[in-house]
């Protein structure tokens, strides 16, 4: 029996398609006048998302001295800076790296498409996904529905309003989880949102969920109306998140603050402190203008595209065989 660990688990037909893809994203955003822009894989901050566990590597320098270095799980915080200088709408196809879950949908390395627009909000940027979208699907459906209305249509609880007690009841009630009563009100909201209401909402079409709470994201700017709800979008189909988005937040003071309360939650958490991006910080106070942006897993989109349930079948080489 021949050993075949050394060759790619993607077929000719199969990369031909995909990069059949690929010049068709570019081909829009260039017909959109949307500047494609590089920026690092490699460098000495990253993402302070607790959800993410990052890969981390020491650079040498001449002196024999070891500085830290991530390899970035995105390319959100060098993009902004790049939008602060030049004031314009710009996108990205990119590697990006979380030393996390493999499986079906997830490899640790993968390629996302991220791109940001000057003057759009969420609903602009969510017809601009549909735009694209279209694109690739004759038969393109589509819903938007509010994070709350979700949980009033499904639950009948307002997320904003509900005990936390009663959610404890929904979760005992499914067996979803154990050791339930040590979370708190938020993390109960995550478990149900991810495990009883995703796999529903987003069974036939591309669904748009909006307007999620604000202590969830602490990059996305608060609703002017209403300070418990972020400008947040994510997309789902078919149970799998393919893209989330949000409005900017442009205030470098509250950007300051928010990265020192993320920290503050990973010292009650027991997790890493991360070191404040402050090259970030210093782009926001020189100025991003108006604008939002959204990151896209390419690899799962590629995957519902050419109908395949693995995502091995898309990327030439998964973390398995590189």
């Amino acid at each position: 029996m021949k050993n075949k660990s050394w060759n790619s688990s993607v077929d000719l037909k199969t990369l031909k398609k995909r990069s059949f893809i690929i010049q068709k994203i570019r081909k829009f955003f260039f017909e959109r006048k949307v500047l494609e822009v590089e920026t690092p894989i490699l460098a000495e901050n990253c993402s302070m998302d607790r959800n993410i566990i990052h890969f981390r590597t020491n650079l040498l320098n001449l002196y024999g001295k070891k500085k830290t270095m991530y390899l970035m799980s995105s390319p959100e915080f060098h993009m902004k800076r790049i939008i602060a200088q030049i004031k314009v709408s710009i996108f990205q196809i990119c590697k990006s790296f979380r030393n996390q879950e493999i499986g079906k949908i997830h490899n640790p390395e993968f390629t996302m498409l991220e791109w940001y627009r000057v003057g759009y909000t969420i609903f602009d940027l969510m017809k601009e996904i549909k735009d694209l979208l279209k694109i690739f699907f004759s038969f393109f459906k589509e819903k938007k529905i509010s994070y709350r209305s979700v949980f009033l249509k499904y639950f009948q609880i307002d997320p904003f309003l509900v005990k936390k007690k009663k959610l404890v009841r929904i979760i005992k009630k499914y067996n979803l989880f154990h050791k339930i009563h040590e979370l708190n009100k938020n993390s109960l909201l995550e478990i149900i949102f991810s495990f009883l209401i995703v796999p529903k909402i987003s069974k036939d079409c591309f669904t748009f969920i909006y307007h999620f709470p604000s202590y969830i994201f602490s990059l996305a700017k608060n609703n002017e109306k209403n300070k418990n709800i972020s400008e947040r979008f994510e997309l789902y189909f078919r149970g799998i998140e393919l893209a989330n988005g949000f409005f900017e937040l442009q205030d470098y003071k509250e950007q300051y603050y928010r990265f020192l309360q993320e920290n503050q939650n990973r010292k009650k958490e027991k997790l890493k402190i991360i070191k404040i991006d402050k090259k970030f910080l210093r782009s926001l106070k020189f100025g991003i203008p108006s604008c939002s942006g959204v990151a896209l897993g390419l690899d799962r989109l590629i995957m519902i595209i050419l109908k395949k349930k693995n995502i091995k079948k898309v990327i030439s080489f998964c973390i398995d065989k590189a």
